[in-house]
């Protein structure tokens, strides 16, 4: 558009705008707002231009430019006394500043924003802005001041009757309290989002029964994520977040030993994450070591960033092995590692199907693969160690073998 726009195409423009940034259609935005040129607004409409322009760019990931925007839309609304726009510009700024980890720099403006949405008498705002200082106290490692900015955005969102916030405050508590007490702490504050603020939110209730898992506490584990996917059909949950919630009934199931309806639910998890192949969580690998658990041998491992797809197809081979459908297991096995190839964890859950199917030669060279990418991993070398203890120990290739073979140990256990 030219610079001659007349105010009323302006305005629809603008609400075009809006709509496209609503609807986070970020790229159009910019590019409408590039069209605009320099249009003849009133000051009110100058403060949503430049918010626009600034929430484009943010998202985009073009901070520096965005902060500009902002810092404009600050200024006029300042100048035509636009209280909202003033908050607004000043929360966004604490945002921008927070992305680029300038945190004493986020606090002030968050903190501005908290008392400009106070004088507004602005409950939601006020929410948001002590979710946000609770974001970046956690950020500064001060888990007292990010406790009570959770607490107190948590009580508001309660006040005001928001599920989703509500469900976004219990998750970072028991988050803070998993970093700060353990995995105890955690299941209690979840619990206390249940129980006491009635949240039933599939978000919630999934890491609950996850944590659930990780108690050993089976039966309650599923009846919390049988509570998930229920919820899950009275609202429109991302098809991500319920590949997740069946990938965890899977593992629950499979966990008290139900191996249909655990294969049931890995094979939805795997359909749906099919579109979303870099998806990633903390999550369960099974491990079919059932019969050497007497050894010390842990039936399950903890994964930090797994690879959602990789996890669903490992956790499916490990079912399918333990019924018996070792062909059906290995498919499923070759999927999921080829989707990792970068990480240990693959190799470590083919070595346990490898050996409970009888390849010891197969099992070895999976357990020392495992070892090889993840050396601190006890478990890796405990595995190498069960099939094969020389190749942990420091033997030039060269040396008698240690198994007393006479032979190099590069002819023997080496090999």
């Amino acid at each position: 558009m030219s610079e001659n726009l007349t105010v009323l195409s302006a305005r629809e423009a603008l609400q075009e705008i809006e709509s496209l940034i609503q609807s986070e259609a970020f790229t159009q935005a910019l590019e409408r707002l590039q069209s605009l040129g320099h249009p003849e607004l009133e000051p009110a409409e100058m403060v949503r231009l430049h918010h626009f322009h600034g929430v484009a760019l943010a998202r985009l990931g073009r901070s520096l430019e965005a902060a500009g925007r902002f810092r404009k839309s600050l200024e006029a609304a300042e100048g035509c006394q636009d209280q909202i726009g003033q908050a607004r510009a000043t929360e966004e700024l604490g945002a921008v500043h927070h992305q680029e980890r300038r945190l004493t720099e986020a606090q002030n403006y968050y903190e501005r924003a908290l008392r400009l949405w106070g004088r507004l008498e602005d409950r939601e705002g006020e929410a948001r802005n002590y979710r946000n200082l609770g974001n970046l106290f956690a950020d500064f490692n001060d888990q007292a001041r990010a406790s009570v900015a959770y607490e107190k955005s948590r009580a508001l969102y309660m006040e005001i009757g928001q599920p989703d916030e509500i469900a976004a405050s219990v998750i970072h508590a028991a988050s803070l309290r998993y970093q700060s007490e353990g995995l105890d702490a955690a299941v209690q504050e979840y619990a206390r989002g249940l129980d006491q603020d009635g949240c039933r939110h599939h978000l919630v209730t999934n890491n609950y029964g996850f944590l659930l898992m990780l108690q050993g506490q089976l039966d309650r584990a599923l009846e919390v994520l049988q509570q998930a996917r229920t919820d899950m059909d009275t609202r429109k949950a991302a098809e991500e977040d319920l590949a997740l919630v069946h990938l965890n009934l899977g593992l629950v199931h499979a966990m008290r030993a139900e191996l249909e309806p655990a294969e049931q639910h890995l094979r939805q998890s795997t359909e749906l994450l099919e579109k979303h192949p870099e998806a990633r969580a903390v999550e369960i690998l099974l491990l079919v070591n059932d019969r050497w658990q007497t050894q010390g041998f842990k039936p399950h491992l903890m994964v930090d960033n797994g690879q959602k797809r990789a996890l669903a197809h490992l956790n499916l081979a490990a079912v399918l092995t333990r019924a018996g459908r070792i062909e059906e297991a290995h498919e499923h096995l070759r999927i999921g590692q080829e989707l990792e190839r970068s990480a240990a964890y693959p190799f470590l859950a083919a070595g346990w199907i490898h050996l409970t199917g009888g390849d010891e030669k197969a099992a070895t060279e999976a357990f020392r693969r495992a070892h090889s990418m993840a050396p601190d991993n006890e478990e890796a070398r405990q595995a190498l160690d069960l099939v094969n203890p020389y190749l942990t120990m420091k033997v030039g290739r060269n040396d008698p073998c240690p198994c007393g073979s006479g032979k190099k140990f590069k002819k023997c256990h080496g090999t």
